[in-house]
């Protein structure tokens, strides 16, 4: 089945962004937020919404693979012909001067996705579009990763308004659910889906596209129901192990042990793994660490963490973290 995947429980934010773009004076919004809260989904309805108001629209989406290559995320608006030069500010003015050359007198409104992976050569253009007013920009940026100055420099020199975006409420996850199926949702079923997602648009979405996908979600007479576990999806599952493995092996280490233990403490958990592991776990928005009285505790970021370990881990790996967890408690 086709399934819709409407924007639901962003009024707040849409009414901001629309704000900035009713604004006379250039402007800019960052949305900042954790994998999957739905900064990308909320900018392009920005951008949506601007270009149907005739304003001239703009998209670049930053990766990892191209932090390396100076204005590389920027490379294909610039005429192929054009010559910049190898003064570097000279060619970040010459380079805005293009652009704003392009929108022929509409305002441009400049959209940045995973703006924390732009290259410092693109992020100090997207500065300098904002700075002197050429673009209005609207950005995302992931909460816990290095950002570079230029983009920090957006909200801190007060160029453009940061909103942080939180998990959408238990209502808005329902909302949404019932919106994508089309149908009414068994009780049970519901209940699982809102505590496994809590609130992510996007592990909700690979949720029930996994669950389509492998017919574990199925229409019974009339009402949706979900078979087997949830966490087992494999799309889902698939998504948090790309997740788990971007902050390296003994990162992932520190999460199987919290998986198992939580709450763990983390004078415990340091003593089975190594510091450096625990903060990195804790700086690639994995694990969060939280006072409880004189003891510092380690939890998962997001319960699907867990879910997800436990149900795919290989049973001689899930043994041996729990032989672990369990003499570091004899």
């Amino acid at each position: 089945m086709d399934v819709a995947w409407p924007l639901v429980g962003r009024r707040a934010e849409l009414e901001a962004l629309s704000a900035v773009l009713a604004d006379t004076h250039p402007g800019g919004v960052v949305l900042a937020g954790a994998a999957g809260i739905g900064k990308t989904r909320l900018a392009r309805e920005a951008l949506a919404r601007a270009k149907a108001a005739g304003w001239d629209v703009e998209w670049l989406a930053a990766t990892r693979a191209a932090a390396s290559i100076p204005f590389g995320v920027v490379s294909h608006l610039l005429p192929p012909a054009e010559r910049l030069g190898d003064d570097r500010l000279d060619t970040l003015r010459r380079a805005a001067e293009l652009l704003a050359e392009r929108s022929r007198g509409r305002r441009l409104i400049l959209g940045v996705d995973d703006a924390h992976l732009l290259d410092d050569a693109s992020a100090a253009l997207v500065h300098q579009l904002a700075f002197r007013g050429l673009a209005v920009v609207v950005a995302t940026v992931r909460t816990g990763e290095p950002a570079p100055d230029s983009v920090i420099a957006l909200w801190k020199d007060g160029l453009a308004r940061r909103l942080d975006l939180s998990a959408l409420s238990a209502a808005a996850t329902t909302e949404l659910l019932d919106r994508a199926l089309g149908g009414p949702v068994d009780g049970v079923t519901r209940k699982e889906v809102l505590r496994v997602s809590e609130g992510n648009p996007l592990y909700l979405r690979e949720l029930i596209l996994g669950g389509l996908e492998s017919g574990a979600l199925r229409q019974v007479d009339g009402v949706w129901r979900w078979t087997g576990r949830l966490a087992g999806a494999t799309r889902l599952a698939e998504l948090v192990e790309a997740r788990l493995a971007t902050a390296g092996e003994r990162a992932r280490a520190a999460v199987e042990l919290v998986a198992w233990g939580e709450p763990l403490a983390v004078v415990v958990l340091e003593g089975l793994i190594d510091r450096d592991a625990v903060e990195a776990a804790e700086e690639g928005g994995l694990l969060v660490l939280e006072r409880s009285g004189r003891r510092t505790l380690a939890r998962l970021a997001h319960p699907l963490y867990g879910e997800v370990l436990r149900a795919t881990l290989p049973l001689s790996r899930a043994r041996a973290v729990a032989e672990r967890l369990a003499a570091a408690f004899g």
